[in-house]
């Protein structure tokens, strides 16, 4: 009897660390301090005091990362002293700038597939490529002030996602994005109606290791915290608890141990095709993610204008002339096609108050069906796809550059 108990708790714990493995790496299992090792600091190369995180410099970096859901395989990046995303083959002189986050950077394209590449295709010139993985507004803005840009540079483009309005809330991105424990970085509050920076308590790599230090100031300074322990308090407890509250989890744990894969010493096959299955499951996920997003744009309006006044006065200051991209992921769009608001009304309220030129790109995959805007994405839940980052090249082009009235050189 005993023996039969101790192998019904053995297989108990081996199932819940297979269980637990793959809903952490999903982040879908919530934990209000997950653990930081010293493995995960040694390998964390980007870490900066003053914005949380940058790019360092690179030579053909090999990205096989992959998309949220599917295999993308490798794809190339190079990154060049100033930080920026580099490419070949077009002319050396440069009157644009792009700042932004990942879909900006164009993740899980090459090189010369970005939107950068091909608006330098179109323009005859070289645009410079200052995106950065999982950055708001604030930290793009940040950045763009840090940055000592060439004398040529007349026109600054934001090429911003939904998500920068919970990025723009975040001193720890593990409270809007669960799983995300290394991203720590400053953050902008309005006092008396103007901008006060929040700077990052961590001046070191090190001090991710004694995260719990950090707690308290954590959950008082991020806007994203009350939402963050308001879904923690209503989660299991354990993995298999997930299994046992929903159905369609348990479904696509069950599916995904059917699924063949290429190599079984490859994790991140397994974890892929695991969310392959889970696709019902995460879906459900977006739309509350979409929700609280919608939500966060219809309370936070003043310090997003007051966000992108900064953004104007910057690039004014310097006789620069701002502009500002707004591009949604396939899940937005999909949201949007239901008639959810999510970020238009403010996004066009407050960029038109500012005389601010704005382009959505939703205003033109809105009207795709689901075959064509998924080409416009990596494995569809992923970046924007060569042919999204071209077809995006081209609307701002023709929308900005490309008429008689464009920034002279």
């Amino acid at each position: 009897m005993l023996m039969l108990l101790g192998c019904v708790v053995l297989i108990g714990a081996i199932l819940e660390g297979v269980v637990r493995f793959f809903l952490l790496k999903s982040g879908l299992f919530l934990q209000a301090c997950p653990k930081v090792t010293a493995a995960m600091v040694n390998k964390y190369k980007t870490f900066d005091a003053q914005l949380g995180w940058k790019p360092n410099p690179v030579k053909n970096h090999q990205d096989n990362t992959g998309s949220y859901i599917g295999l993308q395989g490798n794809t190339t990046y190079s990154i060049d002293d100033q930080g920026s995303r580099t490419f070949s083959g077009v002319p050396t002189y440069s009157y644009i700038a792009t700042f932004g986050d990942s879909f900006c950077m164009c993740r899980e394209v090459n090189d010369t597939e970005t939107i950068q590449y091909h608006l330098s295709q179109f323009t005859q010139s070289y645009v410079t490529n200052y995106g950065v993985g999982n950055y708001g507004l604030d930290q793009a803005l940040l950045r763009l002030e840090s940055t000592n840009l060439s004398d040529s540079i007349r026109a600054v483009v934001m090429i911003l996602t939904p998500w920068t309005i919970e990025r723009i809330l975040s001193v720890w991105l593990h409270y809007a994005n669960p799983g995300n424990v290394l991203a720590v970085k400053p953050r902008f509050i309005l006092s008396d109606g103007l901008l006060k920076l929040v700077k990052s308590p961590l001046q070191s790599p090190n001090d991710f290791l004694h995260l719990k230090r950090y707690q308290d100031f954590f959950r008082q300074q991020d806007g994203n915290a009350p939402y963050f322990f308001a879904q923690l308090k209503k989660a299991p407890k354990t993995a298999l608890g997930y299994v046992v509250k929903d159905g369609d989890l348990l479904r696509c744990l069950l599916a995904s141990t059917r699924v063949k894969t290429d190599s079984k010493n490859d994790r991140s096959i397994a974890i892929n095709r695991f969310l392959q299955e889970a696709e019902p499951y995460l879906l459900k996920t977006f739309q509350r993610k979409n929700d609280y997003l919608q939500g966060l744009y219809e309370k936070q309006q003043d310090l997003l204008f007051a966000l992108l006044k900064r953004f104007v006065d910057v690039c004014q200051e310097k006789g620069r002339r701002p502009y500002c991209v707004m591009l949604p992921a396939y899940t937005h769009v999909r949201y949007m096609q239901d008639n959810h608001e999510l970020y238009r009304a403010a996004f066009d309220s407050i960029c038109a108050g500012l005389n601010l030129p704005y382009l959505d790109l939703y205003a033109y995959w809105k009207s795709l069906d689901d075959v064509e805007l998924q080409s416009l994405y990596v494995d569809k839940y992923g970046h924007h796809s060569v042919t999204g980052n071209q077809r995006i090249a081209g609307i701002i082009h023709q929308q900005w550059f490309g008429k008689p009235e464009k920034i002279s050189k």
